[in-house]
């Protein structure tokens, strides 16, 4: 099906699992009620998509955001995630949606690695 492009800018912040024992720190989307169901619809279809192929599916709530850090063992980041609450850039138009496969510890020194899987164009 075809996905619509929208607006959004980065705003605000957090940490999974929490701010007191983060593996990540994110940063927010700033969605309208309009981009918000477009992301939501995009993320069930790949959920869906990834359990035909048998692939395991996490029962989270999604959370549209961007990865700003991923730590090596958890930490307290109270204050990092204070500073993202203050921060709110400029909206830009998602215009395609980028499939990135995470390979965690097999990047230079142990770090991530991330490969660009496939792009999907969203429509105007």
């Amino acid at each position: 099906a075809k996905r619509t492009a929208f607006d959004t800018a980065i705003t605000g912040g957090g940490a999974f699992p929490d701010a007191g024992r983060a593996r990540v720190i994110w940063a927010g989307l700033d969605l309208d009620e309009a981009a918000r169901t477009e992301i939501d619809r995009l993320a069930t279809g790949c959920r869906a998509a990834a359990g035909r192929a048998g692939v395991p599916v996490d029962g989270q709530r999604f959370r549209p955001h961007v990865t700003v850090a991923r730590l090596g063992r958890p930490a307290e980041v109270s204050r990092w995630v204070q500073l993202l609450d203050g921060y709110r850039g400029p909206r830009w138009t998602a215009g395609r949606i980028t499939l990135v496969a995470s390979y965690l510890g097999e990047g230079p020194r142990g770090r991530p690695r991330y490969e660009s899987v496939e792009e999907f164009p969203l429509s105007d």
